[in-house]
């Protein structure tokens, strides 16, 4: 292959590969019109919930959902509040009377 055969295919690559982007952000800018009316029909609001439990900061949610539950196991997500390592009761009274 010689080296005007090689930039040709290049250019033809870069070339559809140009109009390709154009015409994907012509379609992008021809629905800017309608957005204000899109944004309108946006459900807007905080999820209904309950509270599970509750111990002094500590609160897990339940989510109420609006249709049928899809799935029979829940799920439930746990954090770390303080990213440090937990050795159990050591050092920590509070947690000792609590075990005894």
């Amino acid at each position: 292959m010689d080296k005007k055969t090689s930039d040709g295919a290049d250019w033809e690559a870069w070339q559809t590969s140009f109009l390709n982007e154009t015409f994907t952000n012509l379609r992008r800018f021809t629905s800017i019109p309608f957005l204000p009316e899109k944004m309108e029909r946006v459900r807007k609001g905080v999820t209904p919930r309950e509270i599970v439990y509750e111990e002094d900061r500590l609160k897990v949610y339940h989510y109420i959902g609006e249709g049928e539950p899809r799935f029979k196991t829940p799920l439930c997500f746990v954090f770390a509040l303080v990213n440090r390592p937990h050795h159990g009761s050591q050092g920590r009274p509070e947690y000792r009377r609590k075990l005894r």
